[in-house]
């Protein structure tokens, strides 16, 4: 499915995520820290992949991976990558809008795409926006650094036992969010 044909549908499952999301935790995250939320753990998220970002990586990935095989469910279908405004093609420029000219990928490429790659790409695109100096405090391109440092993000990964002692209760597991996403734990400062 052409990876524009159904924005509306994915952006309502955006939509329909974060208020799941909002309604667990009892949080209501900035879109700053949503934006955040969005990302993989490794890169400081919480995995909560919007789909909206990564419908192009996605429909790049697929399309690359079996396009060769596409013609015999789709007589009409062609991997046309390269003529303005296919579907591959919108796919292709939404991408390299996403990503930038770093990580851009030419028209005439034959390389198989994988959408972790792709999606990679983005997410680091998405960091590297939301650490800009220009924009960005010292201490949220910290924080942001410290929650993307290596086994950062394991606890997030663990299975939840009480056996092992890996349980965390959910007055604890709340802040625990409110950290990672840098968001206050009080309405108010206070001594």
């Amino acid at each position: 499915v052409p990876h524009d044909s159904h924005c509306e549908a994915l952006g309502e499952f955006d939509s329909a995520v974060r208020e799941c999301a909002e309604s667990f935790t009892c949080l209501r995250p900035n879109d700053t820290a949503w934006e955040q939320a969005t990302l993989v753990t490794r890169q400081g998220g919480l995995g909560f992949r919007s789909l909206v970002a990564h419908a192009s990586a996605a429909f790049l990935a697929s399309a690359s991976a079996c396009h060769s095989l596409c013609p015999q469910l789709d007589s009409d279908f062609a991997w046309d990558i390269a003529s303005e405004n296919s579907d591959a093609n919108r796919a292709l420029f939404a991408y390299n809008a996403a990503v930038g000219s770093e990580g851009a990928i030419c028209s005439n490429t034959s390389d198989p795409l994988r959408q972790q790659v792709l999606s990679s790409k983005i997410d680091g695109k998405v960091v590297a926006r939301m650490k800009d100096p220009s924009s960005a405090t010292l201490s949220f391109q910290a924080h942001l650094n410290l929650v993307s440092a290596p086994d950062s993000s394991r606890w997030l990964h663990a299975v939840p036992s009480g056996d092992s002692d890996n349980h965390v209760s959910a007055e604890l597991f709340v802040p625990m969010l409110q950290r990672r996403l840098r968001m206050p734990i009080f309405d108010s400062e206070h001594y």
